[in-house]
């Protein structure tokens, strides 16, 4: 198996994670705050990840590059959690499946990336529906089909949120930093300010 395919492979479960995650934090919010769920959610994947980290070492400089990318991932999570309180799990999956059209559009102005004539008709069109998606519920008048405005412009919020996030891990991997490096002080720094916040 190459690794192309792997990456592949590994993108395609991840999916079959996140699609999930909408519905599965609505029902936890029953019982606990947002802020105690995203808590939960990191602090158990710092955990689960540490055994791999053990040949890590993050120095000073090290920090100075990846907690900027980290904070992008956190709001991410932050505008999520928010939002996802008041609209529906289907609103939030559909605005979340334009990352790529986000990070298509922030990697062409920021590291270059080509954009076919194909893909900008797909952008286009993406964005379309999102803007659609987002202001059903001014339109139904109260009737809050997919779910709420407010709760809707929060996860568009961590939508590009999360788009800054990949781009920027991708500079960081240019930079020599490992996706785990990466990934370790995002799961770090969101875990730390959860608990905070959860406080």
């Amino acid at each position: 198996m190459t690794s192309r395919t792997k990456a592949l492979f590994a993108l395609v479960i991840v999916s079959l994670l996140w699609s999930s995650a909408a519905v599965t934090v609505k029902t936890l919010f029953h019982n606990f705050h947002p802020f105690i769920v995203a808590f939960l959610r990191f602090g158990i994947a710092t955990i689960v990840l540490l055994p791999f980290t053990r040949h890590i070492r993050i120095t000073a400089h090290a920090l100075r590059d990846l907690l900027p990318v980290a904070l992008f991932g956190f709001a991410n999570i932050l505008f999520f959690f928010l939002g996802v309180r008041t609209t529906t799990a289907n609103a939030t999956a559909i605005l979340y499946t334009t990352t790529p059209l986000l990070v298509a559009i922030i990697a062409r102005k920021t590291i270059q990336e080509k954009i076919s004539m194909q893909k900008t008709l797909g952008i286009l069109l993406g964005f379309v529906g999102v803007i659609i998606i987002a202001l059903t519920p001014l339109v139904q008048a109260g009737k809050y089909i997919e779910g709420d405005v407010v709760g809707n412009i929060l996860i568009a919020g961590g939508v590009f949120m999360w788009a800054l996030y990949t781009i920027r891990s991708r500079s960081a991997m240019t930079k020599g930093y490992t996706p785990l490096e990466a990934t370790y002080v995002f799961f770090v720094t969101t875990t730390i300010l959860f608990f905070v916040l959860s406080l």
